[in-house]
């Protein structure tokens, strides 16, 4: 049973429940990310300063795969559509990321 509500119909409490184990599985990957990349930082960073100048960062290359982890988990962009869908995080509500290519 949904109900409406003034952003449009309210998903179901199974689609909250699947919603919710997706994303404490994409925050335990997240917190994952932080505890392996945090000393591997350090270690980069100690690393470039005991290389010198001149050199290819270590330092800025675990920056960048952080920053690409993070744009590939997206943790929090699915949730500015959710309210708005009865399919919750995932499904096909008909948009655009869901819908097949057209050639």
């Amino acid at each position: 049973m949904s109900t409406s509500s003034p952003h449009g119909p309210a998903p179901s409490k199974r689609i909250i429940a699947r919603d919710l184990l997706l994303f404490q599985a994409k925050l335990w990957l997240d917190g994952l990310k932080d505890i392996v990349l945090s000393p591997l930082s350090i270690g980069a960073a100690l690393l470039d300063v005991l290389r010198g100048a001149g050199q290819p960062s270590f330092f800025y290359r675990v920056l960048q795969w952080g920053e690409w982890f993070d744009q590939w988990l997206n943790l929090y962009h699915a949730s500015q559509r959710a309210p708005h869908r009865t399919s919750g995080l995932v499904g096909d509500d008909g948009d655009e990321m869901t819908r097949p290519l057209e050639m």
